[in-house]
């Protein structure tokens, strides 16, 4: 770990000297903050790049079972049990970080004596549609791109709609940052 040395006011004081022991410090000291060095000013919660601040750059992937998408995908679940034949939304994706090709994989189960049917939805346009309870597509998208998982019924029982995920090659992975509160 490299140390922290404090820089005094007086060295960085209108025409103070500038020496080599000063600049050195200066470009050391950064290196020690971001490590955590003892003394040293630390990093805040708010500087750290992140999804909401927008500061996360776009991550080119390949659809996979690698990762999960959770952070940059914007989930938002919807209504997991359908009991009519028309369509409800089940899940939501809203790809912020991410180009190349996802994979998205669910799940689901018809009751009741029905036979239920999962949608899988790509800026409004059908993607591919089945009745297997299992179900995985590989689907191209770019940042701003919407994917939505609808289901229903063929008008008798329930369909179950669970195990809804985005998988690919490469991911961000959310880590614990504190902030002040107020």
């Amino acid at each position: 770990m490299t140390d922290y040395s404090a820089i005094a006011e007086t060295e960085t004081d209108p025409g103070a000297p500038s020496k080599s022991s000063l600049w050195k410090r200066w470009a050391k000291n950064w290196i020690a903050g971001f490590e955590g060095a003892a003394g040293a000013p630390r990093l805040m919660g708010e500087a750290i790049a992140t999804a909401a601040n927008g500061a996360l750059p776009v991550l080119t992937v390949t659809a996979s079972d690698a990762f999960d998408l959770g952070e940059g995908m914007a989930p938002v679940a919807g209504t997991a049990v359908a009991t009519t034949a028309a369509e409800v939304v089940a899940q939501t994706y809203t790809v912020a970080l991410f180009t190349g090709s996802v994979r998205v994989r669910a799940t689901i189960t018809a009751g009741g004596g029905g036979v239920a049917t999962a949608i899988l939805y790509k800026n409004g346009v059908s993607f591919g549609s089945s009745t297997t309870s299992s179900q995985s597509y590989d689907v191209p998208v770019v940042p701003g791109d919407v994917l939505q998982w609808r289901h229903k019924t063929n008008g008798t029982g329930t369909s179950t709609f669970s195990g809804a995920v985005a998988r690919a090659s490469n991911s961000y992975l959310p880590q614990s940052a504190f902030r002040k509160a107020v």
